[in-house]
């Protein structure tokens, strides 16, 4: 266990682009998607994941339609857990239409 001080490191990436082959007629559909991750552990020994990601569309989103934005990533002894995060812009019957977000782990392989 860290009991010092946090440790942490940050990252810019690049997911989805044209240099990524990602245009119109791709499965890409012109979107794009960057945006940078800070993966810390803290002085109580916690570890903490932040990621700050931009999507952008190649046309305006309709704020009357349903849309996400969702990742994955394995962890653990030959990446044998997973947790998966999605964004969701939807209606909600007390809300109308707003932002939630969705979380789950399994203690089973991404692939």
């Amino acid at each position: 266990m860290i009991t010092k001080s946090t440790y942490s490191a940050t990252r810019e990436f690049d997911a989805i682009n044209a240099s990524n082959k990602c245009g119109p007629e791709s499965v890409c559909k012109g979107y794009t998607l960057k945006g940078k991750y800070t993966s810390r552990t803290t002085a109580t020994g916690q570890s903490v994941l932040d990621i700050d990601a931009t999507v952008t569309a190649p046309k305006p989103f309709r704020k009357t339609s349903n849309v996400g934005v969702g990742w994955g990533f394995s962890y653990g002894a030959q990446q044998s857990s997973t947790e998966v995060y999605m964004a969701l812009w939807s209606f909600q019957a007390n809300k109308g239409y707003a932002w939630s977000g969705m979380g789950l782990k399994s203690p089973l392989s991404i692939e």
